[in-house]
């Protein structure tokens, strides 16, 4: 009997589906998928899997959740403020690789190496981003917090841009306040600050709207529940016009309700293909440009 991989419960609206790549390293038959870097809600069945070994199935729940939770972190921020996003190397969980195949899948901007790292082994997967690390290093982003601000502003004064990081979250008064002296210390450069995972939420992130030009992840955590359950994978079919996932053991070509063409979002493991993370974060972005999280629906037939 077949396995379903589902997302029951997200922190925010929306979840970003990922992670199809790790079957093949727990040598497990995938049967369906929905490809890498499509937005979806809580209930959505998104892997069909051959497995019969409980610690295996255990591994996948803990592992998707992790790569599941990373891209929706990323793209929770981007989607609502649309700016860039960073994160620290010594901030992406371990399993380094498929960590970073989901982060930039979500819409990872760059990564800041804040430890020593292989730039020959990370240049597939997004920008280094430079830092100041001495009072002559030019064009590259000034890391700070709030106590040596002011003293370093006087110092580095060809930055590309400023990083605040702080314990605790900023208030848009205290935020305003910061980009201003930092416009009369060195002009009008991108000001970003830095976030702990306790601080991506709705109310905080749509706070800083209209007031930086990108987020700093400093650290992570889970934000998807899955379960799995014995049973057959149904049919999941997308109306973009309608804005309605279609989930069903029937064939539904066309929408009931527009009648515009569904696109099908559950392919078969025979036709699995692999993609690289620029392809995902791709695949991703097109999918958000006619994403509309407040008014996607799931009808089940």
């Amino acid at each position: 009997m077949p396995y379903v991989v589902k997302v029951t419960r997200c922190k925010y609206p929306w979840f970003i589906n990922v992670g199809s790549w790790i079957f093949k390293k727990f040598g497990i038959k995938l049967n369906r998928y929905i490809i890498d870097g499509v937005p979806l809600k809580p209930a959505i069945p998104i892997f069909e899997i051959e497995c019969y070994k409980n610690d295996i199935l255990r591994k996948i729940i803990n592992e998707l959740s992790k790569l599941i939770s990373l891209a929706t972190i990323v793209n929770f921020i981007k989607k609502c403020l649309n700016v860039k996003v960073f994160t620290y190397y010594s901030s992406i969980p371990d399993e380094i690789e498929d960590s970073l195949k989901a982060l930039i899948t979500g819409g990872l901007d760059g990564i800041i190496p804040d430890l020593e790292v292989n730039y020959e082994k990370l240049k597939d997967y997004g920008n280094i981003i430079n830092i100041c690390r001495s009072e002559v290093d030019k064009l590259c982003y000034l890391v700070t917090n709030l106590i040596s601000l002011n003293e370093l502003l006087a110092k580095f004064k060809q930055v590309y841009g400023v990083i605040v990081k702080s314990s605790y979250r900023l208030s848009k008064n205290i935020l305003i306040d910061l980009k201003l002296k930092m416009y009369d210390s060195i002009g009008d450069h991108e000001f970003l600050i830095e976030c702990c995972h306790l601080d991506i939420t709705k109310s905080y992130i749509k706070n800083l709207q209209n007031l930086v030009n990108g987020v700093v992840i400093s650290s992570f955590s889970n934000v998807v529940t899955l379960e799995i359950y014995e049973s057959k994978m149904p049919n999941i079919n997308r109306c973009i016009n309608c804005q309605i996932d279609f989930v069903t053991h029937n064939q539904i070509k066309k929408c009931p309700y527009c009648g515009n063409k569904l696109t099908n979002l559950a392919k078969s493991g025979s036709e699995y293909k692999e993609y690289s993370p620029k392809e995902m974060k791709f695949i991703c972005m097109e999918f958000m440009k006619e994403f509309k999280e407040d008014k996607l629906r799931i009808e089940f037939r």
